[in-house]
């Protein structure tokens, strides 16, 4: 049987015409979801899921802008649609991920698909497999996104502070009068970790039920 946990984030977010697309199955192997073929494949959803980033920004992140000892993840400009650096402060349960993942040898890509080429931008294919899996319709990988920010503000994380995870363009009042996005690094981990424990939460109930 498919486990369909992530549903009941269509209740803990708000009303939308596609909430049923947020079915995705987190214990990807033990609910039969052999379209995701691959751990590294399956980690990306997973990430997706808990920190609300975007997918390509995802895809494309690097052994070497992770420091799992201080529990963060560094996108470089380069890569970020806003084109500046992005910290991201990795939740415990992304941190226990990460450390299980086996790691490429001579590639610094964490999601290599074969220990030698940059992995693409896009998880369409594996994203149409889960979709057919969990019979839902309408569903992407952006939709974690959209819940994440949603979901952030029915546990009553500030506006402001959700924006700032999801690296969105700050208004220029604030950019002017508080120019230092560094100040708000503890809130910024609380919300990732208060997130992610909320989904885990479901997931045990879920398990439980």
């Amino acid at each position: 049987m498919i486990s369909t946990h992530l549903a009941s984030l269509a209740n803990f977010t708000m009303k939308r015409s596609r909430a049923t697309a947020y079915c995705l199955t987190w214990n990807w192997a033990s609910c039969g979801l052999r379209s995701v073929q691959t751990a590294r494949t399956a980690l990306a959803f997973r990430l997706l899921t808990l920190l609300g980033t975007r997918v390509h920004e995802t895809l494309q992140a690097k052994w070497s802008d992770i420091d799992l000892s201080a529990a963060t993840w560094t996108d470089p400009a380069e890569i970020t649609k806003p084109n500046r650096a992005f910290v991201i402060y990795l939740p415990t349960q992304a941190v226990g991920m990460l450390q299980a993942l086996p790691r490429w040898q001579g590639i610094d890509y964490v999601f290599s698909p074969n220990g030698r080429s940059a992995p693409g931008r896009h998880l369409n294919t594996a994203a149409e497999n889960v979709v057919k899996a969990a019979g839902v319709k309408g569903w992407t990988p952006h939709d974690l996104r959209r819940t994440f920010r949603s979901g952030l503000d029915r546990l009553g994380i500030e506006p402001h502070v959700a924006e700032l995870c999801l690296n969105h363009a700050r208004p220029a009042l604030e950019r002017t009068y508080s120019p230092n996005v560094n100040v708000y690094a503890p809130k910024l981990r609380a919300a990732w970790q208060a997130y992610a424990d909320h989904v885990h939460a479901l997931i045990a109930r879920k398990a439980e039920a």
